[in-house]
């Protein structure tokens, strides 16, 4: 679970995403060139991947740490399975 600060960044950067996924929604509306549509989702996907990686560091650095040595392979197992799904 995330403590307050690190909740409070998520939090932040979550809703500077939201702001920019509306904007690339009304540029859409309006018609945008197809180069700079995908500019703006890149960059949007880019600061998400941001948050997760924020996320997972946070995880690692102290929900696995602080597991019982019984429950830090299944967290590390879990973990294994959430980056896979990042690279694909």
């Amino acid at each position: 679970m995330l403590d307050a600060d690190m909740q409070s960044t998520v939090d932040r950067r979550l809703a500077r995403i939201e702001v920019r996924v509306r904007s690339i929604a009304a540029l859409t509306a309006g018609g945008v060139a197809c180069p700079r549509l995908l500019n703006e989702l890149a960059a949007a996907q880019e600061a998400l991947s941001q948050v997760a990686h924020g996320v997972g560091r946070f995880h690692v650095s102290s929900c696995v740490q602080s597991a019982e040595p019984h429950a830090e392979i299944s967290q590390m197992l879990e973990l294994i399975d959430i980056f896979d799904r990042f690279l694909v």
